[in-house]
């Protein structure tokens, strides 16, 4: 018999852990966690079936539709157990189990029995954990999805037509469960009960709808993390500096919008909150995600992302401030309640050999592939659901505009350091670029209307 060597480097790692997995689940086994179980108040039986239906809270933001996850304890055969010791909650319904828990940078994940994040968003707020709805299907409930609570059909929805206004995503405020209070345009003309609508007389003065300033930012790194070159690069905004950029927004009292409601305001069927701004990332880095979303969360803001989809990533790559970085699929969806993706092009975001770009020296044929690719993989995933597009270094031309226009795109954004306007072409509306350099002042002169 051949002499056996032991290796007691990885025994010991194996003993450690055995020992960690022991004291994460051991207690929950021997010690009473509290259930989240409720009694059902409304319930609805189930056609063949002697289950019930239970009734959910529907929290909607901007992304998403969300469902209170103690409510989730409703549902027949599933458990939700909260760890004695630890800030972690164990759902279970028939052979599959999943972990919700917060990670370090504070995000709410949804883990699978292997410990793996899973795409379902998710989020706290007051105390209470939300799960998006979609979040039913994967445990085989999709059922609740079909039928409302109270057992009533749904009410047949008017099928939408060309002339359908945009239905206005509520944006991430305060709390999740407030939406923001829709006032009416200042051209809507006042109507009387049961009178006809009142008009004015064309020599009248008609107040057009205020402009919005829209911001763009690039890329973020803490001060401690940039080379000397970086330092210098104007596109590169330290993490700080948006901190306080934020922190001073804030102060004012900003309101930060959609942008279906940034469309709804132009076109003068809703008007816009005083200090509203729409803030927006170009180029789809992952240092947004890691740094920009945490601090959006902090304080109630959403934003818009426009990413190069040829460049984003099928997994999320490890963190390296000495390069360009691009997000994940994964990732984009793990910040979706904060954010909104449209496409900065698909493979356009680059020069041709003569130094052209490559939106101006490419042909129709080849615009209208490269959309066409970028509108179908964000739409695939569920995003760009209001379509806005951001030119490629701010440049288009009228055969840009073409293209966009047959696919269903209602703006876009180039440069010009000026706010979005309601006369601007629809297709060529302003932005003011943020700078490491850009100041309290400069934000200041910005919010004036």
């Amino acid at each position: 018999m051949k002499p056996v060597h032991l290796n007691h480097q990885k025994i010991k790692k194996a003993a450690m852990a055995l020992t960690f997995i022991l004291g994460l689940f051991l207690p929950m086994v021997t010690l009473p966690a509290p259930s989240f179980t409720q009694s059902v108040s409304t319930e609805v039986s189930l056609e063949a079936s002697t289950a019930t239906i239970p009734a959910f809270e529907i929290i909607t933001r901007v992304e998403a539709d969300y469902l209170r996850l103690e409510d989730l304890a409703r549902i027949p055969g599933l458990t939700l157990t909260a760890h004695p010791s630890r800030d972690l909650k164990t759902l279970k319904i028939g052979t599959q189990q999943f972990f919700i828990m917060p990670s370090a940078d504070g995000r709410l994940n949804v883990l699978d029995a292997t410990g793996r994040e899973t795409w379902h968003s998710a989020f706290r707020e007051n105390g209470a954990d939300y799960v998006e709805r979609d979040f039913l299907v994967t445990i085989g409930q999709s059922a609740l999805l079909e039928k409302p609570a109270n057992g009533t059909p749904e009410p047949e929805q008017p099928a939408a037509t060309a002339n359908s206004e945009p239905e206005l995503a509520a944006p991430l405020l305060a709390s999740a469960e407030n939406s923001l209070p829709m006032v009416p345009s200042a051209n809507t003309p006042a109507e009387n009960e049961g009178q006809a609508a009142i008009t004015t007389n064309a020599a009248e003065a008609v107040t057009a709808p205020a402009d919005i300033p829209v911001l763009c930012y690039h890329h973020l790194l803490l001060e401690a993390e940039m080379s000397p070159l970086q330092k210098i690069n104007a596109a590169i905004v330290s993490v700080e500096k948006f901190e306080r950029d934020m922190a001073y927004l804030k102060s004012k009292g900003v309101t930060t919008l959609t942008m279906a409601q940034l469309q709804a305001h132009l076109k003068g069927t809703w008007t816009a909150p005083e200090n509203s701004v729409v803030i927006t990332f170009d180029d789809g880095y992952q240092s947004v995600y890691r740094y920009a979303y945490p601090i959006l969360k902090k304080y109630g803001f959403t934003a818009s992302m426009f990413v190069v989809t040829g460049t984003v990533e099928a997994a999320p790559v490890a963190w390296d401030p000495s390069k360009t970085v691009k997000i994940s699929w994964a990732e984009m969806n793990k910040a979706k309640n904060v954010f909104e993706y449209h496409p900065h092009s698909h493979a356009l975001h680059g020069l041709s050999s003569s130094g052209v770009p490559l939106a101006l020296a490419l042909d129709e044929i080849s615009l209208k592939a490269d959309l066409q690719m970028a509108t179908g993989l964000l739409t695939d995933k569920g995003f760009n659901k209001t379509r806005v597009y951001a030119h490629p270094y701010g440049v288009h031309d009228a055969r840009a505009d073409q293209v966009l226009n047959g696919f269903g795109y209602v703006m876009a954004f180039a440069l010009g350091d000026a706010p979005a306007s309601a006369s601007d072409v629809p297709f060529a509306l302003k932005r003011y670029g943020v700078f490491p350099y850009t100041g309290t002042g400069s934000f200041d002169r910005m919010l004036e209307r």
